[in-house]
Formats: C-alpha cells, structure tokens, sequence
C-alpha cells in the first residue's frame, strides 16, 4: 500500500522517499507518475527513467544506467536485473511465477518492442545488443493438458545470446537457445535451439543461412561509413562537404577521422573500427581530447562536447550501432 501511495507522488519527491525507505536510487533518475515498485531490495542506477503507469515486483531488482522502461509495462518476476542503456517498451509484459524463483535477466543496449509478452515462469537470459521485435512471445513453460494421460508438459529456460535480432511476432518456445550473432525472421516459431551465426525463418523455424554476418575488408568498411555519413547529413540537414570533405579515409593505423570545419580546422572526430592500441594510448594523453567513437570497445568519449556528436551517436543506433558513453 505504501508503494502505491508514493507512485502517486511526483518524481522530486518520491525519489528522496524512497531513498529513505532503503531504496538505492542513482543521480538523475527519474519515477514518473503512477509508477509502482514493490521489493525488497531495490538498486537502481544513475539517469534511469521509469515511465507513468509502470508495475515493477520482484525479490530483487537491480536496473543499471541510462535504462529507460517506458509507460504502461507490468514486470513481476522473482529477480531482475536490466543492464545499463537497455529499453523496454510500452505494453510489454514480463510475467512468471514468483515461487519458481525465476529470473529475468537483460543485457547491455537490448531492446524490447512493444506488445511483447515473456512467461519468465523459468529463467529468461537476453544477452548484450539484442532486439526483440514487437508482439513477440518468449515462453518458458508449455502445459494445459492433463500430464497424468499422457500429455506433454515443458518447463525450461530460454537463453538469447548476444547480438541476436528477433524480427516482429517471433514465438519462442520453452528450451531454446539463439546463438550469438543470429536473425529471427518475422512470424517465426522457434522449437529448437540456433546456432550462432544463423538466419532462421518459418514455422517451425527452419535455418535458411549460416552466414548472418558477411566479412568486410577496409575499402567496405570505409564505404559503409560513407553512406552513414550521407544518410545522416541528409536526414540532419548538415552538408556532407562541410562534415568529411577528403578528410575521410582509413590510413595506416586504421582510423577514420571525420572534420568539420571550426577554427583550427582540427580533426574533431575519431572513429576506430580496428584494433590499434598505439593510438588509444595516444588518445588517452590527449591534452584536448577529441570526440572518439571507439568501435572495438563500443564506447564514446567526450561526446557531450560538440552536439553535432551527440546526434551522430543517436543516430548510429539506426545501424546497430550502440556504445557507452563516457
């Protein structure tokens, strides 16, 4: 009851509330109207939002950084925890039984899509990057009919690995595992488990490719970044001249620098996409540090400084690229 009394409180003051009852609330989060949270142990990190309407109950919840639930959401589960940048959106249901002592488990920069339902009656592990398209059903038990006459009954976990894209109206069934790397074709129903790397489609789900991801070599790389570049001065309405003139290439230690034009006509952006430990070092001794994107370890740097930056890293996102900021 208490609970529910301080959802109805505005942020500014719930949070401190809450604090005071023993919750661990980071820095510039935010408890929107209506949001009802009931636990026992509570930690959640710094610039969190947890949207109006939202119903949260769990033994333990441990929401990390910069995650963003958004409204009308119900999560009742055993234990928590969401990873840091992870989204979750409106009318999404994450429902198990609270005696199984399940958990629900969702890694760093994963995302799920409206209208999607997950039975977390056993445990649900979602790894790093992973999206989970719209009106999808993850479901960790499988009974109705009578056990006792012989009818089947399932209770088992599912397992997401990194990088995994489920399209829209994706059926998960008890049991399976999507190996790391690998594409859920829309309106597919997986029984068995995928291997990494694959593209699966159809129901029952069926590999159509064990090639999900192609090599490329630089002269690849480097024109992908071009059509990026494009595509975001186009829908930005910044001038590709103005942004990377000849300036773009990947040279010798394989780093792709994108210019604008300012007062010293300084290389502002730096973009790693390979390995090179002797320009990180260089950078971290950089006086005036630049903005870096650094792709190996998928974290961005200093961002914050110049906003063209910050619109370049949203927009990244619409490539799959996500990273950290710092």
């Amino acid at each position: 009851m208490f609970s529910i009394i301080i959802s109805f409180l505005p942020s500014f003051i719930g949070v401190p509330i809450r604090r005071l009852i023993g919750q661990k609330i980071g820095k510039n989060t935010i408890i929107k109207f209506g949001a009802v949270i009931i636990s026992r142990n509570v930690n959640i990190g710094n610039n969190v939002i947890i949207g109006s309407f939202v119903y949260i109950r769990s033994k333990n919840i441990t929401i990390n950084d910069n995650v963003r639930i958004n409204p009308i959401t119900l999560i009742q589960v055993c234990d928590l925890e969401i990873m840091s940048y992870s989204r979750i959106s409106s009318f999404v249901i994450i429902h198990g039984d609270h005696k199984s002592n399940s958990k629900f488990q969702l890694g760093k920069h994963s995302s799920i899509f409206p209208f999607t339902w997950v039975d977390n009656t056993r445990n649900v592990f979602i790894g790093n990057q992973v999206g989970i398209g719209g009106h999808s059903l993850l479901f960790t038990h499988g009974s109705w009919s009578n056990y006792l006459k012989g009818a089947s009954v399932v209770y088992d976990d599912i397992h997401i690995e990194d990088n995994v894209w489920l399209a829209w109206r994706v059926f998960l069934m008890p049991g399976v595992k999507i190996g790391e790397n690998s594409i859920v074709s829309a309106n597919s129903t997986v029984y068995k488990s995928v291997p990494k790397n694959s593209i699966v489609s159809g129901f029952p789900a069926r590999i159509v490719s064990d090639k999900a991801y192609i090599e490329l070599d630089d002269f690849q790389t480097k024109e992908r970044w071009k059509y990026i570049i494009m595509n975001f001065c186009n829908d930005s309405g910044y001038h590709f001249e103005e942004l990377i003139q000849s300036r773009m290439k990947i040279n010798d230690i394989h780093v792709s620098c994108l210019s604008t034009i300012n007062e010293n006509n300084d290389d502002i952006f730096y973009i790693i996409d390979k390995k090179n430990l002797q320009y990180i070092e260089f950078y971290n001794t950089f006086r005036e540090k630049p903005v870096l994107f650094d792709l190996i370890n998928m974290v961005s740097y200093n961002i914050d400084k110049i906003y063209i930056a910050k619109e370049l890293h949203g927009y990244l996102r619409n490539y799959g690229i996500r990273s950290d900021v710092i």
